[in-house]
């Protein structure tokens, strides 16, 4: 697929995560075109129903695959493909484990196939 049929769900991203990690899709889109991150689709009759935007680790227990963002749409149709998907991909380039930051609607959506929490992540405005 294209780059601007992941639009949307990444725009939506960074919309609730504003300014964390990227300040625009452009911004993001240099970072998968310099190959520093990448992008994972699920995608049904060419339609985008999810996408991630992943990077890798290197942390003090092993290699992670970061989940950096993750959003669609219908998420009941495409959770179970994406998680074996970051399991394949992270497989395959020498990882220990997946992780992400979220918010709480991840935790119990994600508990159902093996994921934990391990920490959380707070912040206040100033």
């Amino acid at each position: 697929m294209l780059w601007k049929d992941c639009a949307p769900e990444l725009a939506r991203a960074i919309e609730q995560h504003p300014a964390e990690w990227f300040e625009s899709l452009d911004e993001m889109r240099e970072s998968v075109a310099a190959g520093e991150r990448m992008l994972i689709q699920v995608l049904e009759a060419g339609e985008v129903l999810a996408v991630a935007l992943v990077e890798f680790q290197e942390l003090r227990d092993g290699k992670c695959l970061h989940v950096r963002y993750l959003g669609g749409h219908r998420m009941d149709e495409w959770l179970d493909e994406m998680h074996a998907r970051l399991g394949e991909i992270g497989r395959a380039y020498g990882c220990k484990w997946v992780g992400m930051i979220g918010r709480y609607g991840w935790k119990r959506a994600l508990a159902e196939l093996g994921w934990r929490t391990v920490a959380i992540t707070m912040r206040a405005e100033l």
